[in-house]
Order: C-alpha cells, then sequence, then structure tokens
C-alpha cells in the first residue's frame, strides 16, 4: 500500500510539471521559429530538381482525392508542440468536403512540422515549404479529420502519403524567393536566415521553377473567388 502511494504520488508530480511546463515549451519553439534573430542557427532542407520533379508529378496524382481541399486564410502563427505543428485558419473557400462551412475556424495539423533542437544541425522541418505567413490565402489539401497527436483538439490531417515529401499547402500570392546551393557539411540543409522569405526551399532555380510551375498549375484548377 505504501508502495502505491508512493507510485501515486511521483506520477502526479509528474502530471503537473507537465502542465506548468508544456505551454511556455510551445510558445519558445514558436518564438524561436518566427524571430529573425533566433533563424541564424537554424537549417532548414531543400529539394532538388530531380526530387522536385518526381515530387510533383506524384502529387499531381494523389491530391486528386484529398478528401478536404480548402482555400484558407492563416489567422495565427504555426505553434509546435509533441513534435506536431498547428495552424489556425479561417475558411475561405471549400472544394472538397461537405462538412466544411466557409467562415469556419479550424487547425491544420502536420506531424512532419517540426523543430528539432537534440542533434546539430537545428532544424526547422517543413516538408519543403515556408511558414504560412499571417492574414496570408493558400490552398490546402487534407487527408483526414482526426484528433491532435496530443489529443487536445480536432484538427484537418494536412495531406500525407508514404511517398510524399513536399508539404501541400500552396499561397495564393507568390513570393520573391532565392534558391541556395548548399555548401555546408550538412546535405542539403542551409542556414534558415538565408531562404526566411521563400516559399518553397530549392536547391537551384531549376528545381524552384518546377515547384513553382506545379503551384500555379494547382492555383488554375483551384481558383479563388474572392471570397475573403
Amino acid at each position: 500500500m505504501i508502495r502505491l502511494r508512493y507510485f501515486i504520488c511521483i506520477l502526479l508530480i509528474v502530471m503537473i510539471a507537465f502542465l506548468i511546463y508544456a505551454k511556455p515549451y510551445e510558445a519558445t519553439f514558436t518564438d524561436m521559429v518566427h524571430d529573425p534573430n533566433n533563424a541564424n542557427y537554424l537549417h532548414v532542407g531543400e529539394m532538388g530538381e530531380a526530387r522536385a520533379e518526381t515530387q510533383t508529378q506524384l502529387i499531381s496524382e494523389l491530391i486528386k482525392d484529398a478528401p478536404y481541399i480548402f482555400r484558407i486564410r492563416v489567422t495565427q502563427d504555426t505553434k509546435y508542440r509533441s513534435h506536431t505543428g498547428y495552424l489556425q485558419a479561417k475558411v475561405l473557400q471549400v472544394f472538397a468536403g461537405d462538412d466544411v462551412k466557409v467562415g469556419e475556424d479550424i487547425t491544420i495539423a502536420s506531424n512532419n512540422w517540426c523543430v528539432t533542437l537534440t542533434s546539430p544541425p537545428k532544424t526547422i522541418e517543413r516538408r519543403f515549404v515556408n511558414l504560412p505567413q499571417v492574414g496570408s490565402e493558400y490552398l490546402v489539401f487534407c487527408s483526414e479529420k482526426a484528433m491532435a497527436a496530443d489529443e487536445s483538439m480536432e484538427a484537418y490531417i494536412l495531406f500525407s502519403h508514404e511517398q510524399c515529401t513536399l508539404s501541400c499547402i500552396f499561397g495564393y500570392e507568390d513570393r520573391e524567393m532565392i534558391a541556395v546551393t548548399p555548401t555546408s557539411k550538412y546535405g542539403t540543409y542551409v542556414p534558415y536566415i538565408e531562404v526566411i522569405n521563400n516559399e518553397f526551399f530549392a536547391t537551384s532555380e531549376e528545381a524552384m521553377k518546377i515547384l513553382m510551375d506545379f503551384k500555379h498549375s494547382l492555383l488554375e484548377a483551384y481558383p479563388s473567388n474572392g471570397n475573403t
């Protein structure tokens, strides 16, 4: 009985500590990613030309059957917890998904959006697509509606497939972008600060063009109706 009480006390202490510290760590990750000063030591992976070619061809076929396709406006910065990224948005247009209403506030989640601080280099993992900008509009493909990884909320899960390595979220406006050739010991990873204003992360102008052409073809297939 004494051992059981001791175990329960330890369990309660751990749970209380988690509740106290979990929220600050969520804010720390978010602030770190969005603060340009912190971007100096973060790295991000870029996509090469061959991979961009195969990925865009593959995804163009896979996403046709996505059960949820929206045009959204991002309302809050991306937050991270439990190795998952969470994006708050308002639905402006529904291309697929009968149970979703225009004007609805939703959460989009992906376990492929995360920040890794445990080993060099420290990285922001985005599947080659940058953080969505608050106030901007995006075309997004989701695979299901489910409980988030930490079971704190219901979210639309960003489209994923075992062969898909590109995040399926695309801005309706183009950004001015640069392709940075990786030169460090970290493979195709480059300092995030060098590409912080990009929408896509690509190793060459050719790879960037493939990604941009693919995006433009999707925006033509799913045009904005002007609803804001």
